[in-house]
């Protein structure tokens, strides 16, 4: 085999590595497995609604429920309202639930000033939910480095999840 053959054998399975992932992440979009991303970006454009009728209940909140900042901001993203309107509503509705708010920062910059945007990104989240009525003795959480190579965006996000 020559060498440049060797080459586009590796670049088509490569190319179909990326392709089967791409697949795996939308399936899991569809089945609702994977974290619901908030960028502002959409706020303008929302999806439509997946029930039909306007007057149905809203659908509970399907595992972590990620909110993305914007680069060396700590300010809840004006899309996120909804979302965290709806975590702390089924936190109020489940006895005893906890709702866990965990912040990540990206692996790339200073590590301390990422870590303390980390934290006051957690602290806006927390603050979002308590005005919206959950205790804050229901809540904990703590901050994380998003492994290197991850999509820069989500690097800057806080995950919330109800348990």
């Amino acid at each position: 085999m020559t060498r440049g053959a060797s080459g586009k054998n590796v670049a088509f399975a490569l190319g179909l590595c990326v392709a089967l992932l791409l697949a795996g992440v939308y399936f899991w979009q569809i089945r609702g497995q994977m974290p619901n991303p908030v960028d502002a970006s959409t706020a303008s454009n929302p999806a439509p609604a997946a029930h039909a009728f306007a007057d149905a209940a809203p659908q509970p909140v399907a595992g972590p429920t990620l909110l993305l900042f914007d680069t060396g901001s700590d300010r809840l993203p004006a899309a996120s309202m909804d979302l965290l309107a709806r975590v702390a509503e089924e936190a109020r509705g489940r006895s005893g639930a906890t709702v866990e708010i965990s912040g990540f920062y990206p692996s790339s910059g200073d590590a301390g000033v990422e870590a303390d945007l980390a934290t006051r990104r957690v602290q806006a989240a927390r603050h979002a939910l308590e005005a919206n009525g959950v205790p804050a003795t229901s809540m904990r959480g703590g901050i994380g480095v998003t492994p290197s190579g991850a999509d820069e965006r989500t690097a800057r996000r806080v995950e919330l999840a109800v348990r």
